[in-house]
């Protein structure tokens, strides 16, 4: 498939375009309506894995797609809480719905990973904004708590504002429900409930559980072979292509991304560095000074104080660069890395769908068998269960479409956000250079012109001239050594 010059795995003219950061399918495509998958005719309904989750109405009521922009998360409050030997933080979430307050609710940062994987699963393909990294040491400090409620409340006000996921009904659940442990629970008690594939046995008896197990574990071999000469003997398809080369994409941005941030975390550590070797030889000049008197004193100890005000300077410049700089390179390092994950679901539904369509070729294998033998009535018991493998292939390959699109979507706004956030961080960064070049350079004319103006006027000698019998003894001296040096002709 041929690339346009903005990057692998952008369409050219004639494939399926983008409008306004949203995917308009080819004629004939599945559409999407808002977050809900409208299947072709024929494709039968099915509903979503996830189960249902209460309907927040009236006052607090969910964001829709036309009051994105008007919901603002806050976290506030944070607190030291302790479940036995397990201390932990909890932060109160307030969601303010055009500036009033719809909601308040207690969360620690499991409950945000637990939001986080929970989105990535539900609506596959999406790229989820990044959470900040799990600590071990140091996470009770003032200073971590904060940078850690800061991040986390960007993560929520990311999610509120995509389309999408601004919908989900999980984010609905995080931000209102007050027992999230309950939802939680309720969700995978849902999840764990087994789909009742077609070839299980009803029986309960240890008879029918033995050969519910027998059956369970031949299929799913033979689900596996077949998906495996699948993969091994089928050429790659178009999307496939065109996947591969957005993965190759991302995977190499990540790599350049890194290289950057080590780059950047080394200066940042060296200008810190360089504020402690500055008020070091600061500190040194200073007490130099005050071994000596007059205007040499008064020069050694300016030359200090100079030296510390710039140590100031640098600290505060590392600090800088370290929040406006590395962090945001960091933070974006870990978005290519939610974008890595959003393309990795896509290979989750492309290998489920290649196992049903493995599933179905083992039924249908069965039910010609059957027939081939004449027997009529297992015949017609497999073939019903190779109708239940057809819905499976049409239900995912249903899935597997919508995380396509989704994910080409995402992709596609992820790069023009890109273009635009990481030339405004480079615009930034050379600003704060200049202006720390700027008063580096102030500080050291200031030292300057001081030194310059205490500078102490030459010495008049006021000595009376020599008399004229040493004048004349001094001109001999002169006489005598030119003669010696060969300078007078004998």
């Amino acid at each position: 498939m041929a690339m346009s010059e903005s990057g692998p795995g952008v369409p050219e003219s004639g494939a399926p375009q983008f409008q306004g950061g949203m995917y308009a399918p080819e004629p004939g495509a599945p559409q999407f309506q808002g977050a809900t998958y409208a299947p072709e005719p024929g494709v039968p309904q099915f509903q979503s894995p996830s189960p249902a989750l209460p309907d927040y109405s009236g006052p607090g009521a969910p964001p829709t797609s036309h009051r994105i922009g008007d919901l603002k998360i806050v976290l506030s409050d944070p607190e030291k809480r302790s479940e036995g030997i397990n201390p932990h933080i909890v932060y109160m979430v307030k969601s303010l719905l055009r500036g009033a307050q719809t909601s308040s609710v207690p969360r620690r940062y499991s409950d945000f990973v637990w939001l986080s994987d929970t989105l990535a699963d539900d609506i596959a393909g999406a790229i989820v904004p990044p959470l900040p990294e799990k600590a071990v040491v140091g996470r009770f400090t003032p200073e971590f708590v904060e940078a850690r409620r800061r991040s986390l409340e960007k993560f929520l006000n990311r999610i509120v504002a995509h389309e999408e996921l601004a919908e989900a009904a999980v984010l609905q659940t995080f931000l209102n429900e007050a027992n999230l442990a309950y939802a939680k629970g309720n969700r995978q008690a849902a999840n764990a409930q087994p789909h009742s594939p077609s070839y299980m046995l009803p029986s309960t008896t240890a008879q029918g559980l033995k050969a519910l197990w027998g059956n369970t574990v031949a299929n799913l071999r033979t689900t596996m072979r077949e998906a495996a000469m699948r993969q091994g003997s089928e050429p790659k398809s178009g999307p496939d292509i065109q996947f591969d080369e957005l993965t190759a994409y991302v995977s190499n941005l990540e790599e350049k991304l890194l290289s950057c941030l080590k780059s950047t975390t080394v200066i940042v550590r060296r200008n810190r560095e360089l504020a402690n070797g500055l008020f070091e030889f600061g500190l040194s000049f200073t007490l130099l000074g005050q071994t000596e008197t007059g205007s040499l004193s008064q020069s050694l100890t300016r030359m200090g104080h100079t030296a510390d005000e710039l140590s100031v300077m640098s600290a505060e410049q590392a600090d800088k660069e370290q929040a406006t700089f590395e962090a945001r390179l960091a933070e974006y390092t870990a978005l290519v890395a939610g974008a890595k994950n959003a393309l990795a679901k896509r290979v989750e539904k492309r290998t489920a769908m290649e196992a049903a369509k493995a599933e179905l070729e083992v039924r249908r294998a069965a039910h010609s068998k059957l027939l081939g033998s004449g027997k009529v009535n297992e015949a017609r018991g497999a073939e019903e269960k190779m109708q239940r493998a057809q819905e499976a292939v049409e239900r995912t390959q249903a899935v597997l479409n919508q995380c396509e699109a989704r994910l080409l979507r995402e992709i596609h706004r992820f790069k023009e956000d890109k273009a635009t956030d990481l030339r405004r961080i480079v615009n930034h960064y050379i600003k704060l250079q200049c202006e720390h070049s700027k008063r580096l350079e102030h500080a050291w004319s200031t030292l300057l012109e001081e030194e310059e103006a205490a500078q102490p006027p030459p010495v008049v000698s006021h000595l009376p001239p020599p008399p004229p019998a040493m004048q004349q003894q001094h001109q001999v001296d002169e006489f005598s050594a030119a003669a010696s040096d060969g300078l007078v002709g004998v």
